[in-house]
């Protein structure tokens, strides 16, 4: 009788560490429940404005319960960078499978998109815009298939969005200012002359990009979430041309040296 109790106790602590494990291994049901957005998954504000430190801060204390053998690693290096290419790293394609993503590899995405003000405003403006379409608040699995941007997605919501009286159009002096911009980035000469016009170019565009910043902060906060969309649609513009200009700048200092 003492054997066959000691067999069943054994049965049953087996059974419950192969259930804790099964657990460790999972921590999220995604695909049945959903991780939801990545704010909650780091468990951070949904909000635009989040400091840097408590971003990286969230992420590494997430690592150690989804992938704890990097915990000594990062105490060891004290690095600010995640080991995201450790644990295996997640591009925003669109053609990111939700179901080959771990939560690992989840985590890791949702430090890369917060830790940066455009990818993080970005992002937010899909979560708005998906919650716009439907009509009501997303559950968790539908933030966590917004995990990666979709531009055919895009174009479908926002379509959605003007037929149903959103005004998605941008000013006209924007958008001739953001083409001009662009035909002097893809017009380069490779003269000094050239080289300062340029400058004077990314210097403005990257005021032009804090100003996007501070205008999508304060119509998050005041619940403008129509004129957050377009303050980030604006921001994409800006963003894409700057980081055109900044590459452009670096082809022509290595063409070009100063004061030749």
């Amino acid at each position: 009788m003492v054997v066959v109790g000691m067999n069943r106790r054994f049965l049953a602590t087996s059974a419950w560490l192969g259930f804790s494990n099964g657990m460790t291994r999972n921590l999220h049901t995604a695909g049945t429940v959903g991780r939801g957005n990545f704010f909650a998954y780091l468990s951070l504000p949904k909000s635009p404005d989040l400091d840097a430190a408590d971003v990286q801060r969230s992420y590494h204390k997430l690592q150690r319960r989804v992938h704890p053998d990097l915990a000594n690693v990062q105490d060891a290096n004290n690095s600010t960078e995640p080991p995201g290419g450790v644990v295996g790293s997640v591009t925003t394609s669109t053609t990111t499978d939700v179901a080959n993503v771990d939560d690992s590899m989840y985590a890791n995405l949702s430090y890369e998109t917060l830790r940066d003000p455009f990818r993080r405003c970005k992002y937010l403006s899909r979560l708005s815009r998906a919650e716009a379409v439907k009509g009501r608040p997303l559950d968790p699995l539908e933030e966590e298939m917004l995990m990666s941007d979709d531009d055919g997605r895009n174009v479908e919501d926002n379509k959605r969005l003007q037929d149903a009286g959103e005004n998605m159009s941008l000013p006209e002096e924007f958008l001739a200012e953001m083409m001009a911009a662009n035909e002097y980035v893809f017009s380069p000469e490779e003269t000094n002359e050239y080289r300062d016009r340029l400058v004077i170019l990314i210097a403005h565009l990257e005021e032009r990009h804090m100003e996007c910043y501070e205008a999508t902060k304060a119509q998050w906060d005041a619940e403008d979430f129509q004129g957050f969309r377009r303050s980030v649609l604006e921001w994409t513009y800006v963003r894409n041309i700057l980081e055109k200009a900044k590459d452009c700048l670096g082809n022509i200092n290595e063409a070009v040296p100063k004061g030749v």
